[in-house]
């Protein structure tokens, strides 16, 4: 079961992290290059011809087509399309069906104002691509997290209510994501949950390191746990998860009920700025893994010598755990209204997932929920960044059998 559920925290993560930041590499297509024949460029209905093509998912176009549009300068052979356009407030839409760039010029009054008003799915892939360009940031922020168990027959679990700190670096080409969590555990807390006195640490260290193939975790006394996407059985899904468009992304996400919201326009560090909500609850994750692995191969991987009976039993134990989880995230965005830097994260997120095991002979069941509210800033877009170099990381297999073994 251990596999599966390590699988399960992956596939969330990953999840998460599609719908609530951006996993894309490219902007229109997969491909590298397409020659000028298979683009149409249209700007305000009208078809333009122009010499384009498309280098590391960004469309390129001849200099000289826009200088002749726009009275320009360009000395460069070839620019931006995308750049050029929305910084002169063009919105730019892509048609990837027909292959065609449809671009809307905008017209712009004697106050400055623009007569193009952007929906809440465009501003989000305005923002996503922003990222996308710079490929890396850094993101850091705090909250409050909270920890409750219901055990049927068993005294009653103190909740448990401490702050939470964590630091992310981010990469896109090639893809990596670190996250660090620190939780600060109150000592009086603590002290109840152990008769003898308290004997654990007050602050607890969390690290991840997600790679394109594998996946990373710290455990205690440094100790770092490796496993293989491939192995998991999760290398295709991540794959297409890690390499769709902010396009596709959004697409992917209302085919399971997503949606971002324009809820709200403010002031952040003097600068004027779009507040975009996006909620996610239990049936979008749930339909979503069902989907991805269908429901008779959730444990995909031999776990050991086990029987097809016992691998059986193990997908039956992970559609349980799936059928009993309970979530609702709520996660705000502030975007800037003119470079669509992502500034600042406020997501608030409630987990509840029931327990069904049987130790030592004994039937264990109950209840776990988690809540967490975090407040999460993000900077340093386009900085290079240094990720840990791990070089004596076990298997999931050798860790659980060094514990065995103290």
């Amino acid at each position: 079961m251990k596999k599966s559920c390590f699988k399960l925290l992956v596939i969330s993560t990953m999840f998460i992290f599609a719908f609530f930041g951006t996993a894309g590499h490219n902007v229109i297509a997969q491909e590298d290059v397409f020659v000028k024949s298979d683009l149409m460029l249209k700007i305000n209905g009208e078809q333009v011809e122009a010499e384009m093509f498309i280098e590391e998912g960004r469309v390129q176009i001849e200099a000289e087509a826009v200088n002749e549009l726009f009275n320009g300068d360009f000395e460069e052979k070839f620019i931006s399309l995308r750049e050029v356009f929305e910084t002169a407030r063009a919105k730019v839409d892509w048609n990837g069906q027909e292959r065609i760039i449809n671009i809307t010029l905008a017209e712009i009054d004697s106050e400055g104002m623009s007569n193009i008003e952007l929906n809440s799915d465009e501003i989000v892939i305005l923002a996503e691509e922003y990222i996308l360009e710079k490929n890396t940031y850094k993101m850091s922020g705090n909250g409050i997290s909270s920890f409750e168990m219901e055990l049927p027959d068993m005294p009653v679990f103190p909740v448990l209510e401490f702050p939470i700190n964590i630091e992310a670096d981010l990469q896109y080409d090639p893809f990596k994501l670190y996250i660090k969590q620190s939780m600060d555990i109150p000592q009086e807390m603590l002290i109840e949950l152990d008769n003898e006195g308290s004997s654990f640490d007050t602050v607890t260290n969390t690290e991840m390191l997600i790679l394109e193939d594998k996946f990373y975790q710290n455990y205690p006394e440094d100790q770092w746990i490796v496993m293989s996407f491939e192995d998991l059985g999760m290398d295709e899904m991540l794959q297409y998860l890690t390499n769709m468009d902010p396009r596709e992304t959004i697409e992917l996400g209302k085919q399971y009920g997503i949606e971002y919201d324009l809820i709200d326009e403010l002031t952040f560090n003097g600068e004027d700025c779009y507040v975009i909500r996006v909620e996610l609850e239990t049936d979008t994750l749930v339909s979503f893994i069902k989907d991805i692995f269908g429901e008779s191969q959730l444990t995909l991987i031999d776990e050991g010598d086990l029987t097809k009976e016992e691998l059986e039993i193990m997908n039956e134990q992970m559609l349980n755990l799936l059928d009993s989880i309970e979530m609702a995230i709520v996660q705000d965005m502030v975007i800037n209204k003119e470079t669509y830097e992502t500034h600042q994260i406020i997501s608030e997120m409630d987990y509840t997932f029931e327990i069904n095991e049987v130790i030592e002979g004994e039937d264990f069941s109950g209840k776990v929920k988690t809540s967490s509210f975090m407040t999460l800033e993000l900077f340093d877009y386009g900085v290079e960044l240094d990720f840990p170099e791990i070089a004596d990381a076990i298997t999931l297999e050798e860790f659980t059998e060094v514990l065995l073994n103290e």
